[in-house]
């Protein structure tokens, strides 16, 4: 191919995209021009002229940008302080209409999917790649984020577990839940005093120390600030809290390890939830379902890693392929669409991508929707 200004060049390498959001498109990027190797970024426009208008000869990340890839050639780019011209090479004319004409479709379009109607004609192994890829990428996000917070097994679960019980509205007021809980745990003698103060105020006989333990984290947080809207009785934040704080007075947060694989775990589990119906605060099986795909796999996926065991992210694996797809706004949205998920993986997938590329119209970092505007 040539530059503007007649140069031959080929792209050896177009480096690493950068999805931050900040600096070149692309880094680490490789280009040849009559015969001579360029290292360094790649930059993107639509017209040259928005080197200027995006300000970029003023920012110093874009020192090192090697070419400028443009769909419009309307003026020559310098580098900053130097009468060179960027190497710069217009596209337009190298397009076919039909592929920008279905860009702008993609981008205008009312539609939850971008690419609607379009996908239901796509062989189901592209989707199948998508939404493997973006499940095992927010794993390895959750898992990132855990290690950069030096979360030990146990802040892992109850992490995951007030995630669960927040969503969709009090996930934070959960999390803060969860300190209190690590307070009370850990500090038995603030736990006697508060529960003396409680007892004297109420005219409370403690009886049940369980209980009043979950007045104490609730009253640390007043209902006031727990949104209510829009929940089923069942699903109140009130009940929730109960259910939860009793929950985690259930479960052998200490003997985790015990528990060595996500199918001991979900059988753990179970006999959990057995216990908690006799108490009236059981979790009914898509309850429990949820619990086993947004805490128990998740949780394994952190174990695989920590432990370089592969073994234990594949079962975790094997407990989604195992369990029934979920059924939700964003499972909806795909089933309208024409693609039916199988199992809890495939849901969770679909759920993921929709949510990190679908609703943010990231189509030409979407396989799909590179395979959909190249045909």
């Amino acid at each position: 191919m040539r530059l503007v200004d007649g140069q031959e060049f080929q792209v050896l390498n177009f480096g690493i995209y950068n999805d931050l959001g900040s600096g070149p498109d692309f880094s680490d990027g490789c280009v040849l021009i009559n015969g001579i190797e360029w290292h360094g970024s790649i930059e993107i426009h639509v017209k040259s002229s928005d080197w200027y208008r995006h300000n970029h000869h003023n920012d110093p990340s874009y020192r090192n940008v090697i070419l400028h890839v443009v769909l419009k050639h309307d003026r020559n780019v310098y580098y900053n302080r130097s009468n060179t011209i960027i190497p710069t090479i217009e596209i337009g004319n190298e397009l076919e209409i039909g592929v920008i004409q279905k860009y702008h479709y993609f981008r205008s379009n009312k539609y939850s999917l971008p690419c609607h109607p379009m996908i239901r004609d796509l062989d189901r192994i592209y989707i199948t790649s998508v939404l493997e890829k973006a499940l095992l990428s927010k794993y390895e996000k959750k898992i990132n984020l855990w290690e950069q917070k030096c979360f030990t097994d146990r802040q892992v679960i109850l992490w995951l577990l007030a995630q669960v019980f927040g969503y969709p509205y009090n996930r934070d007021l959960f999390f803060g839940l969860i300190k209190n809980f690590e307070s009370e745990y850990n500090e038995s003698s603030e736990l006697n005093t508060h529960i003396d103060i409680l007892v004297e105020e109420n005219k409370m006989t403690p009886s049940n120390c369980l209980a009043i333990r979950n007045q104490i984290i609730c009253n640390r947080k007043t209902i006031d600030h727990w949104k209510k809207g829009g929940y089923y009785p069942s699903k109140s934040p009130s009940y929730r809290i109960e259910q939860f704080i009793t929950l985690l007075g259930a479960i052998d947060l200490a003997g985790l390890e015990r528990y060595s694989t996500p199918f001991q775990m979900r059988d753990y589990l179970t006999k959990i939830n057995a216990e908690l119906k006799e108490m009236e605060l059981g979790m009914g099986k898509q309850y429990l379902d949820r619990i086993l795909i947004n805490v128990i796999v998740p949780f394994f996926m952190w174990k695989s890693k920590q432990n370089g065991d592969e073994s234990l992210r594949e079962e975790a694996i094997s407990l989604l392929l195992e369990m029934k797809s979920e059924t939700n706004k964003f499972t909806k949205i795909w089933r309208k669409n024409g693609i039916q998920p199988e199992n809890a993986f495939e849901s969770q997938g679909l759920i993921e991508h929709y949510k990190s590329n679908c609703s943010l119209k990231k189509c030409l970092t979407c396989s799909v929707g590179t395979k959909i505007l190249s045909k």
